[in-house]
């Protein structure tokens, strides 16, 4: 699998089981990169 879709799916996954706006803003950048 390459690497930047295994960081779009890591990040989708945590997002899913943190779906609030604290968190966002927190990995904004994570986010914005995948």
């Amino acid at each position: 699998m390459p690497q930047n879709l295994q960081v779009t799916l890591n990040i989708l996954e945590d997002l899913r089981f943190n779906n609030n706006k604290t968190w966002f803003d927190e990995n904004r950048k994570q986010y914005d990169q995948a």
